[in-house]
């Protein structure tokens, strides 16, 4: 029984960890789709541990939280593997619904908060079939958005529009593309 466990966790360990690299060609392109939402993307690896490259998505979280990015990104494989973390910079925007008590009374309103995007996340490009070809990626990622707030409702001002926010999402997407 020992036995099973140590092959278990060490499958686990070697599949995390991505033996059998998603890096035998330079350039990934890709396009991604969430649960709502769709992105397309460019990866230039320049060493078996770092790529850079760009991304621009959409995402819809349950209709309520939304994110659109414009990015430039790199892409740390610590173990020169499959997974992968990720840090992206750019531009997003994130809107949402929040309470607001405006003239003694509570409304729902949406919010969109714009501004310098911070996108952090993880995931795994794993090939399928031999190595340099097709793949897919799931990742996840919590857009950041540093900037100004503005509400919008139907004949309505709020006094806190454009206060500075600082806007955070949840995103889950999976990717395809093909590298040449």
């Amino acid at each position: 029984m020992k036995n099973y466990k140590f092959i278990i966790m060490l499958s686990v360990l070697l599949a995390v960890m991505g033996v059998g690299t998603a890096s035998a060609q330079n350039n990934w392109i890709s396009g991604q789709i969430g649960l709502l939402g769709a992105g397309v993307g460019y990866e230039r690896v320049l060493t078996p541990s770092i790529s850079v490259g760009g991304e621009v998505y959409y995402n819809s979280l349950f209709f309520f939280w939304n994110s659109f990015a414009v990015e430039a990104n790199a892409k740390f494989y610590p173990f020169k593997g499959v997974f992968y973390a990720k840090l992206g910079l750019g531009f997003g925007t994130i809107t949402g619904t929040e309470d607001v008590d405006a003239g003694g009374y509570t409304y729902s309103w949406v919010y969109s908060t714009s501004g310098f995007l911070v996108d952090p996340g993880i995931g795994w490009k794993i090939d399928v079939g031999s190595p340099g070809g097709f793949f897919i990626e799931p990742k996840i990622g919590i857009p950041i958005v540093l900037g100004k707030k503005d509400y919008s409702t139907s004949g309505f001002t709020y006094a806190g529009n454009g206060e500075f926010k600082v806007g955070v999402n949840f995103v889950v997407a999976f990717g395809m593309g093909y590298a040449f």
